[in-house]
């Protein structure tokens, strides 16, 4: 279902069918790929957000994929969607509204298209067992890290002029300062030869770091 936000732009946005607080109506289930354009009236709109509770409690949804032309997916859209395992988002910058992923505790892999310059993860705060980040290479900011609780490795994308990992471990480009470690990540770490500088809180929390 979708709804019409701009008749002249021709953009539309996904919502629910029937009312939301209709338990009976029925969820997408399984795997959805969202279109980037839909027809209505002989008309073809672009898709370019995910409205407001839009999936919310669609129990049986596993995999969501979101088409380039999407910008904003907006407040409780996924909510409850406890079988969602798998988040692949556009090419380009999103803008997410509050509790995007709200209870979304299954969910495993995600992935950021190659155009994205921020990233918080605090969106995912809820889903513990996404345990590897890939960091595109034109991502200049990364939030919220340390909310992900079940998270052991982050991967950096050799051409960002930002960051580096090292084991699994966030760094400056340069590998001097020592920026965040995942939560989950075990064992001892190997700070990198040439690191001046660890970042405060950058290794917060990280319980099962040994030595």
């Amino acid at each position: 279902y979708f709804n019409i936000t701009d008749s002249k732009k021709q953009t539309v946005e996904v919502t629910y069918g029937g009312s939301i607080k209709d338990k009976s109506s029925a969820k997408p289930q399984g795997k959805i790929e969202i279109p980037a354009k839909v027809q209505y009236n002989q008309k073809v709109y672009t898709v370019t957000a995910i409205g407001q509770k839009a999936f919310s409690n669609a129990t049986e949804l596993t995999s969501i994929v979101l088409p380039g032309g999407i910008t904003e997916i907006n407040d409780f859209a996924f909510e409850k969607c406890t079988k969602l395992n798998s988040v692949v988002m556009p090419g380009t910058q999103v803008k997410f509204g509050q509790g995007t992923f709200f209870l979304c505790s299954e969910i495993e892999n995600v992935t950021f298209g190659s155009d994205w310059t921020q990233i918080d993860l605090g969106v995912f705060r809820w889903a513990n067992k996404i345990k590897e980040i890939s960091i595109p290479a034109k991502v200049t900011k990364i939030y919220n890290i340390n909310s992900l609780k079940g998270l052991t490795k982050v991967t950096v994308d050799n051409n960002n002029n930002q960051y580096s990992s090292i084991d699994g471990i966030v760094y400056t480009k340069d590998a001097k300062v020592l920026l965040a470690c995942p939560l989950a990540y075990e064992g001892a770490v190997k700070v990198a030869d040439n690191a001046t500088t660890i970042k405060a809180g950058a290794m917060f929390g990280c319980a099962n770091v040994t030595s």
